[in-house]
């Protein structure tokens, strides 16, 4: 079968990520077991690294959450506050994922 090309397995791994935050605020927590569900071998310090990347790239905005208003504030996160901060898609990230993909089924859809 020839082993999985890393760019293309990191690529999937975004979308399902961008997939899970698209309609509703997850925790890390949340993320990282829905990723283990359907990926038995990633690992959490992957999610982390991914959920980083996706961050930096303004894909993904990480929140507190308020009982009241504002119910929800943006904040910069780092590999060990990340865990702490519930996270959301962005519009930028909504783009990515309506951009063509090689996978014609989607991580949702599963």
């Amino acid at each position: 079968m020839g082993h999985t090309n890393s760019a293309e397995t990191h690529a999937d791994l975004n979308r399902m990520i961008l997939e899970i935050v698209l309609r509703d605020f997850e925790s890390f927590e949340s993320i990282v077991a829905k990723i283990s569900k359907a990926k038995p071998h990633v690992g959490s310090d992957e999610v982390k690294a991914l959920l980083l990347a996706l961050l930096a790239d303004d894909l993904l905005g990480a929140y507190l959450i308020h009982a009241d208003p504002p119910y929800f504030t943006p904040v910069d996160t780092t590999p060990n506050t990340i865990e702490f901060y519930w996270l959301l898609i962005t519009e930028e990230g909504k783009r990515h994922l309506q951009a063509p993909s090689k996978q014609q089924a989607s991580f949702l859809q599963e």
